[in-house]
């Protein structure tokens, strides 16, 4: 799908994302970086791109819940994007027993006929939930310093559990940094030491906002902020609590298959897809 390439720029990860979606596919990409290098900014750059009709009011959710995602996602047409700007509520690997968070993870693998490109920002890339990290994304644009980042693909060997192959891109990393503490490198060392890994892809230069769209950005956010600070004034809702009683309902039946059945952890886990440490904490937040 993507050649190897030493730069790219926004306009030609927008023609290959297009083409992509031209051919009936679906295109999920996650953009990650410390908190203010510029994820939101070079997202913002580059959903015209993708989308010609692209507006920061129609097509970005800018703090969303799981449950905020799929009617947004359903209201695009066939070929646009949409742009979660804080993509951490939404489907942050903590939240593994959400149902919520569940079933977005079904939508977006149903609904892959809609042709929607959704961008994801979240600080991290390995804060994404692993589900949906490793089967739903696609492209990863880290932000390695405002102005710059880089670009992986997914590597899609099926004999590989991890297709973004972790543990040995750390390796690769530690060698090509010496050690040294990323916050001490300068950008082209950030540079050379992307460039080994086995998902590299290209580096993309970008520039600030324009001042009006920057204005606008801002104050949808700001107007975002205000609504979710509302919002959590008012969190006993009648979704929240059915929420928390699922949840509270499979812990019980974890801690009765542990004391009643005698089970252990793992063997309680494998079926329902978790591991023995989640088990273990799901047993202890028990409400009665």
């Amino acid at each position: 799908m993507i050649e190897r390439y030493d730069e790219l720029s926004l306009k030609q990860i927008g023609k290959i994302i297009k083409k992509r979606l031209g051919k009936a596919w679906d295109m999920n990409m996650c953009v990650s970086g410390f908190t203010g290098v510029g994820k939101s900014t070079i997202a913002v750059q580059l959903g015209p791109s993708i989308d010609p009709k692209f507006d920061l009011e129609k097509n970005v959710l800018y703090i969303p819940k799981a449950e905020d995602v799929i009617p947004k996602f359903n209201s695009l047409n066939p070929g646009q994007c949409l742009l979660l700007d804080e993509t951490t509520r939404a489907i942050h690997r903590h939240q593994w027993f959400n149902p919520l968070l569940q079933e977005l993870t079904r939508h977006y693998d149903t609904e892959r006929y809609k042709r929607i490109a959704t961008l994801f920002c979240i600080p991290r890339f390995f804060n994404m939930s692993e589900n949906f990290r490793n089967n739903r994304i696609i492209l990863w644009l880290h932000v390695l310093d405002r102005g710059v980042a880089s670009l992986n693909m997914r590597d899609d060997q099926k004999y590989e559990n991890d297709p973004w192959r972790q543990k040995e891109n750390i390796k690769v990393y530690q060698q090509q940094s010496g050690g040294t503490n990323i916050l001490n490198m300068d950008v082209s060392r950030k540079i050379r030491a992307e460039s080994k890994g086995r998902n590299f892809v290209g580096i993309i230069y970008f520039d600030d906002l324009e001042p009006d769209i920057k204005e606008r950005y801002e104050r949808l956010k700001i107007e975002s902020r205000k609504k979710m600070y509302a919002e959590k004034g008012d969190k006993e809702t009648p979704l929240f609590e059915r929420y928390k009683n699922t949840v509270n309902q499979r812990n019980i039946l974890i801690k009765l298959l542990k004391e009643k059945a005698g089970m252990s952890d793992t063997e309680i886990g494998e079926p329902i897809g978790l591991q023995r440490v989640q088990v273990g904490n799901a047993r202890k937040k028990v409400i009665v």
